[in-house]
């Protein structure tokens, strides 16, 4: 296996209906790149090696995963041609100068024919180190994970089998949309529980919050999700908040000195680890 190229890697994406490219960096290696190295290694409106087009509106996410870079589309706003409506696409690209390739066609289709998952909303590689139950495991292991924007409600976190390139899905919650709201997993997370020892997984939703998992080998996603969110977003004041739905996104996830943060809304949330963690607020954004 080849390791994608030593340099910052350009994506450019003409999103339909627009006039404006959207260009999307990824630092994909810590060497500085000199700007003779940029280069456009994609264009939507190819078909791959099988014939699958790889198209959409926007690139949205990018992550490493052993050794190839995989690539998340979205199709909103999209205005389809001869092709007609399609579903959100994780591509990949094995090695530098290589093909990118269609790895997963989210290509199911509602009642009305539309297809379901408009666009991938997330997009990570996580490595455990123990199971679930804290056993530690022989050698770590990597899951790539990803979530997409479910038309009918649904959040699912989709999980990665390497050995058959199949993706398998858990769901995490059902809610109805509404005008102007669309329940979406928006990021994930890692964190080895300084207490417990435990190596978790989590994922921010809206509305609910946060979720967390642990490794289990013997689920098909091999993800053990908890049944409710760590921290519960109906917990949280929204008032002063702006933006849409007052802002109560979990937008993303860092560590920092053994510790696991995370942005909900224009706040910073801090997790106490523990048989039984929770968050609390330790920083915030005051809007005008």
């Amino acid at each position: 296996m080849h390791r994608v190229g030593s340099s910052l890697l350009a994506l450019t994406f003409f999103a339909a209906g627009l006039l404006t490219p959207c260009l999307l960096l990824a630092e994909i290696a810590s060497t500085p790149a000199t700007p003779d190295q940029f280069r456009s290694v994609f264009a939507a409106g190819q078909r791959d090696a099988a014939g699958r087009m790889m198209g959409g509106t926007e690139m949205r996410v990018l992550a490493r995963h052993r050794g190839k870079l995989f690539a998340g589309n979205g199709y909103w706003k999209d205005r389809p041609g001869g092709e007609g409506a399609h579903g959100a696409q994780i591509l990949v690209l094995d090695r530098a100068g290589g093909r990118w390739q269609v790895d997963q066609d989210f290509a199911e289709r509602m009642g009305s024919g539309f297809p379901r998952d408009l666009a991938i909303s997330a997009l990570r590689e996580v490595r455990f180190t123990t199971d679930w139950r804290g056993e530690r495991l022989a050698a770590p292991v990597d899951v790539l994970l990803t979530a997409s924007w479910d038309l009918i409600g649904t959040t699912r976190a989709f999980a990665r089998d390497d050995a058959t390139g199949q993706w398998s899905a858990a769901t995490l919650a059902h809610d109805a949309p509404r005008p102007n709201f669309l329940p979406q997993l928006r990021s994930f997370g890692e964190h080895v529980d300084q207490a417990t020892g435990i190596s978790l997984v989590f994922a921010g939703q809206e509305p609910r919050g946060i979720f967390s998992g642990g490794y289990d080998p013997s689920l098909p996603g091999r993800v053990r999700w908890s049944g409710a969110p760590e921290l519960n977003l109906a917990d949280v004041k929204a008032e002063g908040l702006s933006g849409t739905n007052a802002g109560l996104r979990v937008t993303s996830f860092a560590e920092c000195n053994g510790h696991l943060y995370a942005a909900v809304g224009q706040a910073i949330y801090e997790r106490s680890d523990g048989a039984t963690p929770h968050w609390r607020p330790t920083a915030s954004v005051e809007s005008d």
